[in-house]
């Protein structure tokens, strides 16, 4: 679906400047010399209500039978760059009005309406159907789709093993890209788990110490084993957690991060301060802590690939195989 998103979006920003272009054109080329081409900036305020709707739609839906959506949008924008194009035949046509050249563009501009307001309520419709969010729905996608779980630390790795896997035609769902401004992250997290046939979990030191691996990986292995063809797969950067020890580390790091958020809190506490914007992040490193030791055991019995630079290439093939076997 992210892909019909821009596509869409593209469609319409490119209509929305070449309208704005012509009427920019007619301004200073002073075509019409008493001004009445501002009437027809009304076709640009159209362009608004898609456009904040594509923007604040969720990047899961039905990704089947999306042609009549875009060749509508396609007709939209054509429609609305024909209704100033073709202003002058109007003028001609209707030049004997007995109000002049202000009734001939008026009542041009109305006839493009007719056409133009049905036909965007109708891509709004669709708008809302396609992209409406599908959220906790326990289906599986129909082409092979990808969540990458990183921390932001990772985030060059995790942009290429995106564009490895985009190149061999595989949907990945990535937080920098389908996450909206505003969205909540958990939910969105939630959503990207059940939106993908697999999951990818970068694993290093600083992922394993952040308080979202929990959700996403307990979340992940829940669905594996309750649902078919569901996986989990773990490309690991730092291979510590394969040290018997690293589970006694890990949560002497997590109780530091633990003890500073306590402090903050209670010190918040003392002014009268509400500490929501802390109670959230001690709630999750509290569930790493207690949820630590069954992650790290899982990982270990869960395919792991090793995507250091020595074996990054021979990695992603690897998992593109897997990612696209039916098994």
């Amino acid at each position: 679906m992210r892909r019909l998103k821009k596509r869409l979006s593209l469609i319409l920003l490119t209509g929305l400047v070449l309208l704005s272009l012509i009427l920019l054109g007619q301004s200073f080329g002073n075509k019409y010399a008493n001004l009445t081409y501002l009437a027809w900036l009304w076709l640009i305020v159209l362009y608004v209500a898609p456009l904040v709707l594509l923007f604040k739609s969720p990047t899961s839906g039905k990704a089947t039978g999306t042609i009549p959506l875009t060749a509508l949008t396609s007709l939209f924008v054509l429609v609305s760059l024909l209704a100033i194009l073709l202003q002058p035949f109007a003028v001609d046509s209707w030049a004997n009005d007995s109000e002049g050249a202000h009734v001939t563009r008026i009542r041009t501009l109305m006839s493009s309406l007719y056409i133009l307001i049905p036909l965007e309520l109708l891509i709004l419709f669709l708008i809302r159907k396609y992209f409406k969010a599908e959220t906790r729905i326990l289906t599986l996608p129909d082409t092979p789709t990808a969540f990458i779980s990183y921390n932001h630390k990772d985030h060059d790795l995790a942009e290429n093993i995106q564009k490895r896997l985009e190149a061999a035609s595989i949907e990945v769902i990535i937080d920098h890209e389908d996450m909206q401004a505003g969205e909540n992250i958990e939910g969105f997290i939630q959503d990207s788990i059940l939106a993908s046939t697999v999951t990818i979990s970068l694993v290093s030191n600083a992922s394993l110490s952040s308080g979202w691996v929990a959700m996403e990986t307990i979340d992940t292995f829940f669905l594996e084993r309750y649902l078919k063809h569901r996986k989990f797969v773990a490309c690991y950067l730092e291979d510590d957690f394969f040290k018997d020890n690293y589970v006694i580390e890990t949560v002497k790091k997590i109780d530091e991060q633990l003890e500073t958020k306590l402090k903050h809190k209670a010190e918040q506490d003392l002014l009268n301060i509400d500490s929501r914007n802390l109670n959230n992040e001690i709630t999750r490193l509290r569930k790493l802590r207690n949820e630590i030791d069954q992650i790290v055991s899982r990982l270990k019995g869960s395919l792991s690939l090793d995507v250091r630079p020595a074996t990054f290439d021979q990695s992603m093939q690897r998992l593109i195989e897997m990612i696209k076997s039916e098994d």
